[in-house]
């Protein structure tokens, strides 16, 4: 009897072992499933914005300078398609001889406390 009642449990313990191997089998594909198409989704939205990068690295490539209201409109554009992207800057380069006749242009147009900080390193 005491070898029937072993035998019972052996079998217990190894259907446990078995049902508790193929759930957990089972969970990891599920989690692996649902993790590889959110991985697919935020890969597809960060190429949607590097092709937005790579467009307004075109639109510099194509003219020598360009222009506030350019610039401006070209973001509008990337704005309403790329709805993710929170900030675009036109940073223009001024060089130093440059700066005054820069800044008081700027302030002609509008920005009358514009003025060229330059960056402290500490």
């Amino acid at each position: 009897m005491a070898l029937l009642a072993a035998a019972g449990v052996s079998l217990s313990i190894l259907a446990f072992s078995v049902v508790l191997g193929s759930e957990g089998g089972r969970h990891r594909q599920v989690f692996e499933f649902k993790a590889a198409g959110r991985v697919a989704a935020l890969q597809a939205e960060m190429d949607s914005h590097v092709e937005a990068v790579h467009s307004l690295q075109s639109l510099y490539s194509a003219t020598e300078s360009v222009s506030r209201q350019e610039f401006s409109v070209f973001a509008g554009n990337e704005f309403s398609t790329h709805t993710a992207i929170q900030a675009l800057e036109w940073v223009p380069l001024v060089k130093a001889e440059e700066r005054a006749g820069y800044e008081a242009a700027v302030q002609a147009e509008g920005f009358s406390g514009f003025t060229i900080l330059e960056r402290q390193d500490y």
